[in-house]
């Protein structure tokens, strides 16, 4: 789920350096919507409830809205993934995660932060559609990068299944 972290965030970022400059002290605030398709990929047993290779697929929601200041750059919105994991032998997972996410990026000081908590819930059935049990993840994430470098960086995530 780490991939949709990044790819939201990068869609973000584009979306946010896009904008046009805004006049001196005057805020432009821009909402956003990007609804994108994920393409079907693998994902490992390691990231799995079921221990199994599966092949995952959903869509993917980010809104929120912008602001632009002679200052800088700010999102705030969510990011909302919905899934489902077919796995060999037939059992799936369907599932979603919400993610507030905050963006903020001073150009004239260099720095930018990455904030956000995620928490998803995921259902697994057998083949037959039968419930087998639930899959939970929390995390929550922050970055701040000055002049291109990471200072502060960490992610802290507890997966359950049961």
């Amino acid at each position: 789920m780490k991939r949709f972290v990044s790819v939201a965030l990068a869609l973000v970022a584009v979306g946010i350096f896009a904008l046009p400059a805004s006049s001196f002290g005057a805020a432009t605030v821009t909402p956003v919507l990007i609804v994108t398709p994920v393409t079907p990929f693998q994902v490992g047993a390691d990231e799995t409830c079921g221990g199994v290779v599966g092949i995952l697929s959903g869509t993917d929601t980010i809104a929120g809205q912008t602001v632009e200041t002679d200052t800088g750059f700010h999102f705030a919105g969510t990011d909302t993934f919905v899934y489902r994991i077919d796995y060999a032998n037939g059992s799936y997972q369907v599932g979603s995660q919400s993610e507030q996410i905050s963006f903020n990026a001073n150009p004239l000081h260099g720095v930018v932060t990455i904030t956000g908590a995620l928490l998803e819930k995921g259902t697994l059935y057998d083949a037959n559609g039968n419930l087998i049990g639930y899959e939970r993840f929390n995390n929550v994430f922050h970055t701040t990068i000055v002049d291109g470098t990471a200072i502060v960086d960490f992610s802290k995530g507890f997966l359950s299944c049961r």
